[in-house]
C-alpha cells in the first residue's frame, strides 16, 4: 500500500467541500457518515469482484480504526498518574542493622 499523508489542513479541506454540500455535516458525526459512505461507495465502483469488494471494506474498516487508536493515543497526556499515597503514614528515622 501507498504511504498517504493524513493533515489537519486535507481533514478540514474535505469537510468544507461535504458541508458546502450539506451544512449539517458541520457536526462531527454526520461528516463521518458521509466520509464512510463516500468509502462505501467509492468500493462499490472499484473493479474488482464482491469477495474482493467485501475484503476491501474489511480492511479499510480495520485500517480505519487504527487510525483512530493512534490519534487517541498522540492527545493522551504523557504524564502518568502520582501514585496514591500509602494509606498508613510513615514516621521515625532509618538506621542500618550492624
Amino acid at each position: 500500500m501507498a504511504t498517504i499523508q493524513i493533515s489537519d489542513k486535507l481533514m478540514n479541506d474535505i469537510m468544507d467541500v461535504i458541508v458546502a454540500h450539506d451544512k449539517e455535516a458541520i457536526d462531527a458525526g454526520i461528516g463521518a457518515q458521509y466520509m464512510s459512505a463516500l468509502i462505501g461507495y467509492m468500493v462499490a465502483r472499484y473493479p474488482s469482484t464482491n469477495t474482493q469488494k467485501k475484503e476491501i471494506i474489511s480492511h479499510l474498516a480495520q485500517f480505519s480504526e487504527h487510525v483512530m487508536l493512534d490519534n487517541m493515543a498522540a492527545d493522551e497526556p504523557t504524564d502518568k498518574p502520582v501514585a496514591e499515597p500509602a494509606q498508613e503514614e510513615a514516621f521515625g528515622v532509618w538506621k542500618p542493622e550492624n
